[in-house]
């Protein structure tokens, strides 16, 4: 199962890589945003994991995005934030009813919350 990483922070991308790559997932990553959009424009990924608080396109543009030009993408998407205190991107967060792990969290319970979204069938 493919799942792109999207996080700008060089070493939590390369762990969560690993972990995931580990867990027999084939992995992609992105930098920001505007990687990750182009990365979907691409190819379909089962799970897209993104940080919400990023340079150049932060994860809650990246998501509106995908919600406009990629829906399917758009439902296969699970945050990681450790931004979670700022009104608005709690407001963010209660709008998608995506998946959400504060950072720092649990790699067990990240493994289990990535493999349910990669299991979601794809839409029709």
């Amino acid at each position: 199962m493919d799942v792109l990483i999207v996080e700008d922070n060089a070493d939590v991308r390369a762990g969560l890589a690993k972990v995931l790559g580990r867990a027999g997932f084939e992995v992609s990553t992105a930098e920001n945003g505007l990687v990750a959009l182009a990365a979907i424009q691409e190819r379909p990924f089962h799970a897209v994991v993104c940080d919400i608080m990023m340079p150049v396109l932060d994860g809650i543009r990246l998501y509106e995005l995908m919600k406009e030009q990629y829906p399917e993408a758009a439902s296969r998407v699970l945050f990681v934030s450790a931004w979670f205190d700022d009104p608005k991107v709690q407001a963010f967060l209660e709008r998608t009813e995506r998946p959400v792990l504060t950072k720092p969290f649990d790699i067990p319970e990240f493994l289990a919350v990535v493999k349910r979204v990669a299991d979601q069938p794809h839409a029709a």
